[in-house]
């Protein structure tokens, strides 16, 4: 098994930090989309909602008081009427710097504020506008809408709630009146507020940027600083749980399939690594059950082995001894055949040899060529059948040594049939090598043959199928006729 080498950890962990900063901005962009959207509604309200007007009205009954010194008792002298105007300025002064204190209480009042219009006016107790000296001409002579005439008239009718003080007209402009009365409680004039907001549409995003110049920042700073904090501790639970992931995958990749990945909680990510834990115990099994087929292709191979050299030596040797022991042969045929089954029996030992040598390592490339290793086997079959004539290309190509073995085996269990059935009295031995990447080879004999095809219950034919179509693409055919001797061909791709 390959081994991997472990996961280096990354010094910074980018994942850790990309979800920290994704979790910052996301934070960040959705606070100040919040607040943009909740100031944007406070803005409607402070600028539509009916309910301003009375709360003007609630102030106005706080502020009147100071005004009653100069209206009682009547009439309005002009002394008292010039310091009523610079009463009315104060007042008018500090309705303007509302908006810039309202900034740092509530901004939008602010961007509202600062493009709005106040008009204070006065009347004395029966509803009579007062001309103060101070005021500019235009004012004096601007005549009440019909708002600030009935507000007037409610507070000359001893109208004292707030509620009905207040009105907001068509055009957007907000009225109230209180009555001004004196330390008696009677009522001595009537105070009217009169303010509107004239915020051309070009205003409003110039007017919000300005507002929002310190307070983004703000806002900002603060959900950094908390995204940082939460975003943290939530990548580094997550990348926490994905290096467990990590360590377990890298144990199974060392071969450690007993390693299992502690599961946690049971989300998503549990889901995943509960099916990891199963996917390593299904890769046991089937490591186990390649073992198996393993040990199984072992001994079907051993098998052949033994059947295709040790068990054809054996026949050799028999066949040797036999002839060595009829009583009609010479003495001198006698020692030629136990000649030839002293070598069959040296053969039998060394292939014996070669089969232990297999168990306990793959055979691997030899010098030998496969030409070479043909023309060996032709040799030592030709005492016991006949001549065998090998033809094979100058140039062969290089094939994998599993394929020269099972070609070899192949080859040798032919012969053996040959020997054992044929009664051939020549045998030839052909390689082909096609330009499409084909090999071939071909061992046809002119012995006796036999007629339609053979049953693949035998264990020589059988044994050559399986290891021909072991080849790669490897295929297997046998022609035979009686009288007209027996073609086998293996072919397989290089």
């Amino acid at each position: 098994m390959r081994h991997l080498r472990p996961i280096a950890k990354s010094r910074f962990m980018p994942l850790h930090w990309r979800l920290t900063v994704t979790y910052i901005v996301v934070t960040a962009l959705a606070a100040l989309f919040i607040e943009l959207l909740g100031g944007m509604v406070a803005a409607y309200l402070v600028l539509k909602f009916p309910y301003t007007p009375v709360v003007i009205a609630d102030e106005l009954i706080r502020i009147s008081p100071g005004a009653a010194p100069y209206l009682s008792p009547a009439p309005l002298t002009p002394d008292r009427a010039a310091e009523l105007g610079a009463w009315r300025r104060r007042v008018a002064a500090d309705a303007e710097t509302a908006g810039e204190k309202s900034e740092k209480q509530f901004r939008f009042g602010y961007v509202a504020a600062k493009s709005q219009t106040v008009r204070i006016t006065l009347t004395d107790a029966q509803g009579n506008l007062l001309r103060l000296p101070d005021a500019p001409a235009t004012e004096n002579n601007m005549p009440l809408t019909r708002g600030e005439r009935q507000l007037i008239a409610r507070v000359v009718k001893g109208e004292r709630d707030p509620e009905d003080l207040a009105v907001r007209e068509a055009d957007g402009t907000s009225l109230a009146a209180t009555g001004i009365r004196d330390t008696r409680n009677e009522l001595c004039g009537v105070l009217v507020y009169r303010f509107s907001y004239r915020l051309a549409p070009g205003e409003i995003p110039a007017r919000f940027a300005e507002a929002f110049q310190i307070d983004v920042w703000i806002v900002v700073v603060c959900t950094s600083l908390v995204g940082l904090g939460f975003g943290t501790f939530v990548a580094r639970r997550w990348t926490t749980r994905l290096e467990t992931v990590a360590q377990g995958t890298e144990q199974w990749s060392l071969g450690d399939f007993a390693h299992r990945v502690a599961i946690g909680e049971t989300d998503e990510m549990g889901q995943m690594i509960a099916r990891l834990n199963r996917m390593a115990d299904e890769l046991t099994t089937l490591i186990a059950l390649k073992a198996q087929v393993a040990q199984w292709e072992e001994r079907s191979r051993l098998a052949r082995e033994l059947h295709d050299t040790v068990k054809q030596r054996l026949f050799a040797l028999r066949m040797h001894v036999a002839a060595a022991n009829r009583p009609e042969v010479s003495d001198a045929e006698r020692t030629i055949a136990l000649s030839r089954a002293d070598e069959a029996a040296t053969l039998a030992q060394s292939e014996m040899a070669e089969i232990l040598k297999t168990i306990h390592q793959s055979p691997g490339a030899t010098a030998e060529t496969f030409a070479d290793r043909l023309r060996s086997l032709a040799n030592q079959w030709e005492s016991n059948i006949a001549p065998i004539t090998v033809e094979a290309p100058v140039h062969l190509p290089q094939f994998a040594p599993e394929t020269v073995q099972t070609v070899c085996r192949i080859v040798q269990e032919a012969l053996a049939n040959v020997a054992k059935h044929s009664g051939a009295t020549t045998v030839l031995l052909e390689v082909e090598c096609g330009e499409s990447g084909v090999a071939s080879v071909t061992i046809a004999d002119n012995g006796r043959g036999f007629r339609g095809e053979p049953r693949d219950g035998g264990n020589g034919l059988q044994n050559m199928r399986e290891r021909a179509q072991s080849l790669p693409k490897g295929s297997f055919s046998v022609r035979s006729a009686p009288g007209e001797g027996t073609q086998i061909k293996v072919s397989w791709h290089e």
